[in-house]
């Protein structure tokens, strides 16, 4: 092989980390359980913080959906006033679980 992105190591050099087997599999399903997720997008705005409007859209869509698992921040945007920034505007994908 080649030159790779990681210098003159060849990409068979790298081991995983850690390698499940039938012994570890109830460690790897607290870990990442079989689910089925559902994703919804939401823009969470806050005066403060970009974690204040990821903790107030969670908060607000908690109180309607549940299962909620996991989000990931797509966008950040913001206002600026006065040369400073005055507010921030979060927008990610939350997954949750389907009910069995």
């Amino acid at each position: 092989m080649g030159m790779s992105a990681f210098g003159d190591q060849r990409i068979d050099d790298f081991k995983p980390a850690k390698i499940y087997s039938k012994d570890t599999q109830n460690q790897e399903d607290m870990l990442m359980p079989d689910h089925i997720y559902k994703t919804i997008e939401l823009t969470g705005s806050s005066t403060s913080s970009i974690e204040e409007a990821v903790d107030k859209a969670i908060a607000k869509v908690s109180k309607t959906i549940h299962n909620l698992r996991w989000f990931k921040v797509d966008d950040i945007r913001g206002v600026i006033e006065g040369n400073a920034v005055s507010h921030w505007q979060v927008t990610m994908k939350v997954g949750f679980t389907i009910d069995e």
